[in-house]
């Protein structure tokens, strides 16, 4: 008889066979995990520039409105150099009396006009809904705060200063605070009635700050001011002095920023993001708007 040979077939993968698919399986996973690192980078930088970004243009919408509303740049019951400073040793309800909650603790300082401190002045107006006269600016009368202060009817304005500081917790860093001292909010008989709204202390409103600088000093040049010319273009770059304090009608904006994305206190992180904006706003308040009570006051 013949005989019959059986062939046994063998199910499953060689060993060539699992270690190829093994180093392709490690090769994809490296692939991934790398991916995953520059998508989580990516992430990171674009979450820092962003909220940096959008932080600081609220702060250049927020001065913006601020210097568009305004009737003038520095303080308007002084002229000369004395406009320059906050308070002038003419404003009637400032000069000798602090604001509500006192005036802010150092490293506030002396409210002077210039690259890192603005001084604007707003109109303070009639608030009575439902009146036709609502939003009318209103005025100071006569010996409002006693005989001869102020000697005349004046205009009644809120004064809001904007500093830059630097940061206590972030060695070359610096803070944008802003504070708010109010006028008079007046009724109808030309008296006070209604809470004065203050931003006292002072509010902080961006961080990060490290530029522009130049000058040779590290403080940033945040505020410059233009003043109408008689040339073109209409408005020209000036340094604030006593000969111009009295035109100044525009401020350009410069914020040079660092976002970490970290917490003030802690350090720079791996992905700190730089970035600058800059914006220039124009006072838009006409300075023959009337101003007035709703009642006579004394002429």
């Amino acid at each position: 008889m013949g005989t019959v040979s059986l062939r046994r077939t063998q199910s499953g993968i060689s060993l060539t066979e699992l270690v190829v698919t093994a180093v392709i399986l490690i090769g994809s996973m490296a692939v991934f995990g790398e991916l995953a690192v520059l998508i989580t980078v990516a992430s990171m930088t674009t979450t820092n520039k962003v909220d940096g970004l959008a932080a600081a243009r609220s702060a250049l919408n927020r001065i913006s409105a601020d210097v568009r509303q305004a009737r003038c740049i520095g303080d308007g019951y002084a002229n000369g150099a004395n406009r320059l400073v906050f308070p002038a040793s003419n404003n009637p309800k400032y000069a000798s009396n602090a604001p509500p909650g006192g005036w802010p603790a150092a490293p506030w300082s002396s409210m002077i006009l210039g690259p890192s401190i603005l001084i604007l002045q707003v109109p303070v107006l009639y608030k009575n809904p439902g009146s036709a006269l609502n939003g009318v600016p209103t005025i100071l009368p006569k010996n409002h705060f006693g005989a001869g202060s102020p000697p005349t009817n004046m205009a009644n304005v809120d004064t809001i200063v904007y500093e830059v500081l630097a940061d206590p917790l972030r060695a070359g860093e610096y803070q944008l605070k802003v504070a708010r001292f109010p006028g008079e909010q007046l009724d109808v008989l030309g008296t006070a009635s209604a809470p004065m709204t203050a931003i006292n202390p002072p509010q902080t409103i961006l961080r990060g700050l490290v530029g522009p600088t130049g000058n040779g000093s590290a403080m940033p040049i945040v505020f410059s001011y233009f003043a109408p010319s008689t040339s073109d273009p209409p408005n020209t770059k000036v340094i604030p002095s006593a000969a111009n304090a009295e035109r100044l009608r525009g401020v350009g904006i410069d914020l040079e920023v660092k976002n970490t994305g970290l917490a003030p206190q802690q350090g720079d992180g791996r992905f700190p993001q730089f970035f600058g904006v800059h914006t220039e706003a124009f006072i838009r308040n006409s300075r023959n708007m009337t101003m007035q009570n709703i009642v006579p006051v004394q002429p």
